[in-house]
């Protein structure tokens, strides 16, 4: 196995799963607490954030409001693109905004709605991966 490195936690919220991604924090926090010892990218649909940004201010203060780093990057950038529907927009957000902003090598995408539900000995990502020498 190879040693821990740093790796980016990556979420995509937009109104469907803010209150998801809210409900799972304490879960995460419990079980995988190494996540939030990384730095965090969280992609957020810009309507959202037009209608709501209240949400995400508190959201982000108050629940991740002691990670290291954590940036946030509006989706989609003004007048770039348009998408045919919802889903589009935001997996776009995986391809088209995220390798442009995250700042290591490697992520870790955390969907919005994932509860941890236990403590687990080999989760981080290096457990899995083996060193080709």
């Amino acid at each position: 196995m190879i040693a821990p490195f740093e790796y980016t936690v990556v979420t995509v919220l937009d109104r469907h799963y803010v209150d998801h991604f809210e409900a799972a924090l304490p879960t995460l926090r419990a079980f995988r607490s190494g996540l939030f010892s990384m730095p965090w990218l969280v992609v957020i649909d810009r309507d959202l954030l037009e209608n709501d940004g209240w949400v995400i201010d508190k959201l982000i203060c108050d629940k991740l409001g002691d990670v290291a780093s954590v940036r946030v990057l509006k989706w989609p950038p003004r007048g770039c693109w348009s998408f045919p529907n919802q889903r589009e927009k935001m997996l776009a957000a995986w391809t088209l905004g995220v390798p442009q902003e995250a700042k290591t090598t490697v992520w870790c995408k955390l969907d919005a709605d994932a509860f941890a539900t236990h403590p687990g000995p080999s989760w981080e990502p290096w457990w899995h991966w083996q060193n080709d020498g």
